[in-house]
């Protein structure tokens, strides 16, 4: 049985039977919400009442005899909600629950406001003041700064040997500050120790008193002047020969750019160019160029200094460059042989060198005295040796130290 057949059951069933008059009128469903217990509830009081109940209205035709009407059940809406719950009453028609729909009303207050709302403003409001205090904050410290006095003091150094600095600007930086009120004391500063350090102080009025060190350096490289060298083929060398003088805070040093370059250059006659590496004692170098002269002839101008003795008679032959001795020495050996002794020699000898009376060396034979003639080069080592000291740098000096020897020297060719 549908709902319209229930409906017409129940119309006529209480105008045939209704005693009293009345006609009974089924349940109002709840216009409020309600628990599902209440309208079960209310529809059993209201079919009891129905069937105890008997109309004041007079039959009309026919009785006709009523059948007992069930009671009816009306669907009560579940409020949608995010409950897991099963409803207790039927569900058709209602709307079936959505899960995880956000409740406006758990972001109310106690006064039904939205207190979410007011927490975005809060810290909208809190952002904007700490964004002020950081700007505030920012402009308070350039305004500190900015137009602040104060003296920078420099890193300051000293080249070794030279005269202390009295510019103030050479020690500190002055910023919006009037130098001219400040003071420089450098009275315990020096320029004798290279790596040393010394303090100095700068007062300036009303600003109070800035210390600071200044470090003893040298960076100055030495200044060199050379000149050239002559010598003979494979004739002794040294590097000072070349040095006409060095400036320097600290003693000079030398050393050759390329010494198996120089090593080659004497072994052939000709015109070289060397380089001379020169340092001072912090290492501060310099390059420089000198002429070396390489000559079959060994020096302009020779010190002939002659000596004898019963087997043979020695000259030696001192080179002279500009008047200066460039520790070149030959020494010639020369031995009056008799004829036969001579001719036998001679005959006998066939090698570039002789060794005779225990001098080695290249020889030469004299037919028209019967002599023989042997020269070799002294290095100036040997010579050294000889006189036991080191034998003077002029033409003149040197002249006066072999005389004094008991040999007889004359400046020549």
């Amino acid at each position: 049985m549908n709902n319209n057949d229930e409906l017409n059951s129940i119309s006529l069933g209480s105008a045939g039977n209704n005693q009293n008059g009345n006609i009974p009128v089924p349940p109002i469903p709840p216009m409020e919400e309600s628990s599902n217990v209440e309208a079960l509830n209310m529809n059993e009081n209201l079919n009891a009442t129905t069937d105890n109940t008997t109309s004041d209205v007079a039959p009309t035709g026919e009785n006709v005899p009523l059948e007992p009407v069930a009671p009816l059940n009306y669907d009560v809406p579940e409020v949608i909600n995010n409950s897991n719950e099963t409803p207790f009453l039927n569900e058709i028609g209602t709307v079936p629950p959505v899960n995880n729909i956000p409740n406006p009303s758990e972001n109310l207050d106690s006064n039904g406001n939205n207190s979410g709302k007011k927490t975005n403003i809060l810290i909208f409001i809190i952002i904007i003041v700490l964004a002020l205090t950081a700007v505030g904050v920012g402009v308070y410290i350039f305004l500190n700064t900015a137009n602040k006095s104060k003296v920078i003091l420099k890193n300051m150094q000293i080249e070794y040997g030279q005269e202390i600095s009295l510019n103030i600007d050479d020690y500190a930086i002055f910023e919006n500050i009037d130098k001219n009120t400040c003071s420089l004391d450098v009275s315990n500063l020096k320029s004798d120790t290279i790596g040393a350090k010394y303090d100095f102080s700068i007062s300036c009025i009303d600003k109070g008193t800035y210390r600071g060190s200044a470090t003893v350096v040298d960076t100055t490289k030495p200044e060199v002047k050379t000149k050239d060298v002559r010598v003979g083929v494979n004739g002794n060398l040294e590097i000072k020969s070349f040095i006409a003088s060095c400036e320097d805070a600290t003693e000079c040093s030398y050393a050759y750019e390329n010494e198996d370059k120089v090593k080659e250059a004497l072994t052939k006659a000709g015109e070289y160019e060397i380089g001379i590496i020169v340092k001072d004692e912090a290492n501060n170098e310099t390059l420089v160029k000198a002429k070396l002269i390489v000559s079959d002839t060994y020096a302009d101008l020779y010190l002939n200094c002659s000596t004898k003795t019963n087997d043979y008679s020695v000259l030696t032959k001192l080179g002279l460059n500009d008047g200066e001795f460039n520790k070149v020495g030959i020494r010639t050996y020369t031995f009056t042989l008799s004829e036969e002794e001579y001719n036998n020699l001679k005959t006998n000898t066939t090698n570039t060198e002789i060794t005779y009376k225990q001098i080695t060396g290249p020889y030469e034979f004299k037919d028209e005295d019967h002599t023989l003639i042997i020269t070799k080069i002294i290095s100036y080592e040997e010579l050294v040796a000889e006189v036991g000291s080191e034998l003077p740098t002029s033409g003149g000096e040197l002249r006066d130290f072999y005389n004094s020897k008991g040999q007889s020297c004359l400046i020549g060719y």
